[in-house]
């Protein structure tokens, strides 16, 4: 009779930890400001022409593959049932926010345990960017809904590959794929990490059968993929996935000011001539062929501008999840034992080496391209798991200093949150004697 009110507690406390959520979430959303802006004007007017034409079409009414098209379809999708209502859309994304919490709560479970899970699930509840990012029309929450769905079947094919967790993982890396480029960095990652665990590494199956899992998964993949690549060779006569890689290049070394990566430079002639140029193709092209130009008279801004992508990818400030910029107490709350996290998982290898996928591919991204927090976003869930695991091992010890510290330092972190001007000058004051920020 203890056990089944042991359970019966729990299950409560779990119910208001998720209703707590999502109440937080939905105020949050109803308290932002309608107004589109950036990103969000693009979401909002190709769905919209979706509707009513049945393609998405750029601003000159013409086929755009700039970006991938199921946020396209979900905001379509809502706004058709909902008479265009963009508080709708920012709800439904509160609702996703939840699941993104639950499926990694589910994932620290499989991986390291009930308690683990237990935390992850409290601190994922109150996660800022959690909470923020439904507030805005961005990709980010569905994207990271279908990520965390595909790691969980992921998770199950790395303990034990069966057929039918290889075609769920396959469909939702898929459905990733097709909201956000990320994904398409991910998959090799999740072939080499199972061909070592089960080929390599332990030889639990024969070399056939798990590439027969495999190849199940990748034609899933593909299968789910290959509408909209089809849809892209019909217009543009090429096998296509995205028409962005050349704006992106460009900017990610010939930034806004020569700091800022998240807004496009409008005055650089290059985009000038640019957006000159009517065929999205041709001018990605063009932005690709100027900045390998660009980059081979001056190769030193490869190199120079890497500590400037790397701390804005690390950067305690949001500037893009929410209408204002923000100071992230949690994560930087968390960061601490999201180190030590890693440092303690090498116990654990199994759990270390799935959990780093999504941050492997975060920083090649950043890298390559560029870092914000609008970039992180996808290795949040997985950064709150191994954050959760190390605070999880602190608390057990139930020692007076550590859990007197750790409330200190959550104090500290609200306190800054308060004071974000103050805090921005004394960082922006940092980063300028180190030259990363001029």
């Amino acid at each position: 009779m203890k056990t089944i009110g042991f359970y019966r507690n729990r299950n409560f406390i779990f119910i208001i930890l998720v209703l707590a959520g999502l109440i937080i979430r939905i105020i949050t959303v109803l308290k932002a400001p309608l107004t589109l802006v950036g990103d969000e004007v693009a979401y909002y007017q190709i769905a919209k022409k979706f509707l009513s034409q049945g393609d998405l079409l750029n601003s000159s009414g013409l086929p755009t593959a700039y970006r991938p098209p199921l946020y396209f379809l979900f905001l379509s999708g809502v706004f058709s049932l909902t008479h265009d209502s963009i508080m709708t859309a920012k709800i439904v994304q509160s609702f996703l926010s939840i699941w993104i919490v639950l499926v990694t709560y589910k994932i620290s479970q499989r991986l390291l345990g009930e308690k683990t899970a237990e935390v992850s699930l409290l601190a994922g509840m109150f996660y800022l960017p959690f909470i923020l990012a439904p507030t805005r029309l961005y990709s980010e929450v569905v994207f990271s809904s279908f990520l965390t769905t595909a790691f969980f079947y992921f998770t199950k094919l790395y303990e034990k590959p069966a057929v039918p967790d290889a075609i769920k993982a396959g469909i939702f890396m898929g459905l990733s794929a097709l909201t956000r480029a990320t994904a398409l960095v991910m998959v090799p990652l999740f072939l080499m990490t199972l061909s070592w665990e089960h080929w390599f590494k332990n030889r639990f199956f024969s070399f056939q059968r798990l590439m027969g899992i495999l190849g199940v998964f990748v034609v899933a993949f593909v299968v789910t993929l290959s509408p909209w690549i089809a849809r892209n060779y019909h217009v543009f006569r090429t096998v296509k996935y995205s028409t962005e890689t050349g704006m992106a290049l460009y900017t990610s070394y010939f930034p806004e000011g020569g700091k800022i990566f998240s807004k496009i430079p409008r005055e650089d002639p290059v985009i000038k001539e640019g957006f000159l140029i009517g065929s999205e193709l041709e001018r990605e092209q063009f932005l690709i062929k100027k900045t390998f130009e660009k980059l081979r008279h001056s190769p030193g801004k490869i190199l120079q501008l890497l500590p400037l992508k790397l701390v804005s990818l690390w950067s305690p400030f949001h500037w893009e999840l929410y209408h204002k910029t923000v100071y992230d107490w949690s994560y930087v709350f968390l960061f601490p034992f999201f180190l030590t996290g890693l440092v303690r998982l090498r116990r654990y290898p199994k759990a270390l080496v799935v959990l780093s996928i999504p941050m492997v591919t975060v920083l090649l991204i950043t890298v390559v391209f560029y870092g914000s927090s609008r970039i992180r976003f996808p290795m949040e869930p997985f950064f709150v798991i191994i954050a959760s695991y190390s605070l999880c091992e602190v608390l057990h010890r139930r020692l007076l200093k550590m859990n007197v510290g750790i409330l200190c330092w959550l104090g500290i972190n609200l306190w800054a949150s308060c004071h974000l001007i103050e805090v921005k000058s004394w960082l922006r004051n940092i980063a300028t004697g180190m030259g990363i920020w001029s």
